[in-house]
């Protein structure tokens, strides 16, 4: 193909290799996609469905939830956790993320709590409320647990980062300790990451990926060498990729309902989104953190979509035409097919 495009290849080029028009198996579609941001499991699973079609009752079966990306919490493929908590890496760790002394506990205490977690694991007790209760039995008291069963990490997730423990990938909160694994240099890991994104999130810009990985672009310029990417320019921007582009990617499909915290949103810096119009930033990115479920139309964003107890709920940012009601009234029945109806409202 051309060396220099449009944005409407682009985004067909992208919908294809992050498997919206061209489905994959799970294990390829969360090592590809360097796995999903998982604040909220409902969304991992409907990201999941709507790449591979349909997902078995144990679709979580091999995979982990813990911190990766941007500090962030993923699910990744359990072979994937020597990549991802890569020898050296240190993801925007607060005082109560770590097993040191904070503002609620001492450090003399906090261990004493990490290890009776790990003794509960280990005994199958592994449940997020069951530890807690058992950590107050050993006289846990409210402020201490404000450090140790922080929502945001705390001990767990400092255990987390000392590959003890991780996130069963189901949506009750329970844990499972890790394998016994050796990982990776960061060099060698942060290449691989990169590897990843340019052969399925590519073609992507320079400031994409700082985005998406949280790095400095110089940093990750260095490493980028190596891999030799290919350049496209789009518009007048310099995007890299790896691997080959086809020459005719599936055409933009009438109506994609994303998830929450989807991929196609997080992958690209969020002001020059390809799917995302400017205009409609604000509807899909709170400045809360929330980043809302999408409706695409011809592969862009025109609104947002939620369910609502027995029924689906499309936020409009512009007009819909009719047909583009029934398209996406459409979808939502194919896709939930026990919801009663669909209402549409205006932002």
């Amino acid at each position: 193909m051309n060396r220099e495009t449009g944005e409407k290849e682009r985004r067909a080029i992208l919908l294809a290799r992050q498997y919206l028009t061209v489905s994959g198996e799970r294990d390829a579609v969360v090592r590809s996609l360097c796995g999903l941001q998982a604040q909220y499991m409902k969304n991992v699973h409907h990201g999941l469905r709507i790449r591979c079609g349909s997902l078995p009752e144990n679709w979580g079966e091999g995979l982990v939830k813990t911190w990766t990306l941007r500090g962030t919490i993923h699910v990744i493929a359990e072979a994937d956790l020597p990549l991802f908590l890569y020898r050296g890496r240190n993801h925007f760790l607060r005082s109560v993320d770590r097993l040191g002394d904070d503002e609620f506990v001492t450090a003399e205490r906090k261990r004493l709590f990490a290890e009776e977690i790990l003794r509960q694991i280990e005994a199958g007790n592994s449940d997020r409320k069951r530890l807690r209760d058992c950590c107050r039995t050993l006289g846990m008291t409210e402020r201490e647990e404000q450090s140790v069963f922080n929502p945001w990490g705390g001990a767990l997730r400092a255990l987390a980062e000392q590959r003890a423990i991780a996130y069963r990938a189901q949506e009750r909160k329970e844990f499972c300790r890790c394998p016994d694994f050796v990982p990776m240099e960061r060099e060698d890991a942060l290449r691989e990451i990169l590897r990843r994104c340019l052969l399925h999130l590519g073609p992507m810009t320079l400031r994409d990926l700082a985005y998406f990985l949280g790095k400095p672009q110089r940093e990750l310029s260095a490493l980028l060498e190596p891999l030799v990417p290919s350049r496209l320019i789009i518009d007048g921007q310099d995007c890299l990729y790896l691997g080959e582009l086809p020459d005719n990617p599936p055409e933009l499909p009438g109506c994609l309902l994303l998830a929450g915290f989807d991929p196609l949103m997080l992958s690209y810096e969020k002001t020059e989104n390809p799917f995302l119009p400017p205009d409609f930033l604000r509807g899909i990115f709170t400045m809360q953190g929330i980043v809302h479920a999408p409706v695409l139309l011809q592969g862009t964003v025109a609104g947002r979509w939620k369910r609502q107890g027995r029924h689906g709920l499309v936020t409009c940012f512009r007009s819909f035409t009719t047909a583009e009601r029934t398209s996406v009234t459409e979808t939502v029945q194919r896709l939930f097919p026990e919801l009663k109806s669909v209402a549409f409202e205006e932002n």
